[in-house]
């Protein structure tokens, strides 16, 4: 896996911040603000530049597969579209959505089962309001807690549970990879922040053989790119 580092901009660039950004090969993002650098290297030189110019700007990261990685080594969270009243899924389809009141995934019965025969331990309930679709209650439990190793915010809720961003970077940890790479999708209600164990919302990691049905063409409700996980880190 490798890091392409984001900088992210408070106001629109001026034509110098622009030039700066240009000459070390940084492409625009969805908006004026943010730019993607193609390489991790480029990151402290862009960024004295921009300190330098009194430019306002944070760094994230994405962390992206190369050419060398296996899919059955990926680890990823999806994006995936809101679960609405008006959605339909037919019994064959291959649909995915998140209901995001209580972060459960919500797949056609074609899709759940497409899953269960690449993941173990995945537990489908019935789904209210939707006849042919299933809800994924339950999946297997990460061993360790996941790695956050860059903290920016943290909130607790009422629940005692805390939100926790980072600037991009998760880490899997060897124990939880090798385990996901059995189980095929897991989650965590775990994470450590400077050596400090938090609990946080479980959300599903999927890993590489159903990332790999899920993304597949014909998968409907995936928004986006996946968010990956570092196996290890860098």
């Amino acid at each position: 896996m490798k890091l392409q580092p984001v900088i992210s901009l408070r106001y629109p660039p001026r034509s110098d911040v622009r030039t700066v950004l240009l000459e070390a090969a940084a492409s625009e993002g969805w908006n004026a603000t943010e730019w993607e650098l193609r390489e991790r290297a480029d990151l402290e030189s862009v960024k004295t530049a921009l300190d330098q110019l009194g430019v306002e700007n944070t760094v994230s990261f994405r962390v992206l597969p190369d050419s060398a990685d296996l899919i059955e080594d990926m680890a990823a969270y999806l994006p995936l579209d809101s679960l609405e009243e008006d959605d339909w899924f037919e019994p064959d389809g291959l649909v995915i959505r998140m209901d995001y009141s209580d972060l459960t995934c919500v797949a056609s019965v074609g899709l759940a089962m497409r899953f269960n025969e690449v993941a173990e331990g995945l537990v489908w309930a019935s789904c209210s309001g939707f006849p042919h679709a299933l809800r994924l209650a339950g999946v297997p439990n990460l061993p360790e807690p996941l790695q956050i190793p860059h903290a920016k915010t943290m909130m607790q809720g009422s629940t005692g549970m805390w939100l926790v961003q980072g600037d991009g970077i998760e880490i899997l940890g060897e124990q939880n990879h090798d385990f996901l790479k059995e189980a095929g999708i897991a989650a965590s209600s775990e994470c450590v922040v400077d050596g400090k164990v938090m609990r946080r919302p479980r959300m599903p990691i999927f890993g590489g053989r159903a990332l790999d049905i899920a993304r597949g063409t014909e998968v409907q409700g995936v928004s986006d790119e996946p968010i990956y996980l570092l196996p290890r880190d860098l």
